[in-house]
């Protein structure tokens, strides 16, 4: 659960606010002071100020900077016996992100005044789920996985993915990708762009066993994928791909490795229906490299051991979907590659099956 940390900044040996606080005139000081409690829920709450003062008539804690937040303010108090408290409503916040609210502890005399700054730190209740992951059911794939939205037609799809890294293999038929696409799911159409791992050279197709890469590639069925030099990756990057309809037939494409900077964008004709999105983690499919025993998956490459576990994040969706599929990956009559559970920031996609020896 986010909370609140409620910071009071005081420095001295005396105890004194020294440089942090600014004093007008007169004798009036605080030798120190207290805020309590430390932590706030994003829902907001009272924080009680306690302070000792020195040559001080009255005190008073005052507004500085309340960003978008309400804050419920005592009137001044008598402090000329050297003990100020107050309490003080902070809150909530619903603003989606952290807010900070300066306040200032004011200790004055018939000739001047002495401040001291009172900061809290409120931090944002976690975003809402999207309205489409109510719709989620668990399913299992021969191909993928990670979560298909069905319905549509879907007219944008975008995310944000951090490429994993691979261990160095004694054949090329292990190989992962990661992308973002539509349709593909509920009919043989397909846009999509993403990165794959393995022990291949992207430029020439060669096996490179014990040499392990990752590259950029788009693809639109029913042609292959065309990989993309200008924009190079490593493992471990983080990389947004979006896919949106332009007009009439023209669909984009674009891929940006947000650990560089770099970026490719085109427009490309496309007939597809539109019917489902993905964000998946995909045992790609090459037939010259890959065998398979099971009469489901021809040509599917065996999933490579990927490690950490792949993050989705900043998922957009334009269109409606009426169903979205969990989709774990099997292979072997076990999963291999499996989704968290679908939550505001987006999911995670770890490897399951046991490591290669």
């Amino acid at each position: 659960m986010a909370v609140a940390v409620v910071c009071l900044l005081a420095s001295g040996a005396s105890g004194a606010f020294g440089l942090l606080g600014a004093q007008q005139g007169g004798g009036a000081a605080v030798l120190a002071a207290h805020l309590r409690p430390a932590k706030l829920p994003p829902s907001g709450g009272w924080v009680l100020v306690s302070a000792r003062v020195r040559h001080a008539d009255n005190c008073q804690t005052e507004p500085v900077s309340t960003g978008a937040l309400r804050v419920a303010l005592p009137p001044r108090a008598d402090c000329g016996r050297g003990v100020y408290t107050a309490s003080v409503r902070v809150g909530p916040n619903a603003t989606g992100v952290p807010q900070e609210v300066t306040l200032a502890l004011v200790a004055r005399d018939p000739k001047g005044w002495y401040t001291a700054p009172l900061r809290v730190l409120v931090m944002s209740a976690p975003p809402a789920a999207p309205a489409w992951a109510r719709l989620t059911r668990q399913a299992v794939s021969y191909k993928w996985s990670g979560y298909v939205a069905v319905g549509g037609p879907f007219y944008r799809v975008s995310g944000t993915f951090r490429v994993p890294f691979v261990p160095p293999a004694a054949t090329c038929g292990e190989l992962v990708s990661e992308w973002v696409g539509v349709d593909g799911s509920t009919n043989r159409s397909l846009i999509q762009a993403g990165v794959s791992e393995g022990d291949v050279d992207a430029a020439t197709g060669a096996c490179r066993p014990g040499h392990p890469s990752a590259w950029v590639w788009w693809e639109v069925l029913p042609a292959g994928s065309t990989p993309v030099p200008s924009v190079p990756v490593a493992m471990g990057d983080e990389v947004t791909v979006s896919v949106w309809h332009g007009s009439a037939k023209e669909w984009g494409i674009h891929v940006t490795n947000d650990a560089s900077g770099a970026s490719f964008g085109l427009r490309h004709r496309y007939d597809g229906a539109a019917q489902s999105a993905e964000w998946v983690v995909e045992a790609p499919t090459d037939p010259a490299a890959c065998t398979s025993d099971d009469p489901l998956t021809p040509g599917v490459c065996e999933v490579a051991p990927y490690e950490p576990s792949v993050p989705f994040t900043k998922l957009q969706l334009g269109g409606t979907a009426t169903q979205v599929r969990e989709d774990s990956l099997w292979q072997g009559g076990r999963p291999v590659s499996v989704p968290s559970s679908l939550a505001a920031g987006g999911f995670t996609v770890a490897y399951a099956a046991s490591p290669r020896r």
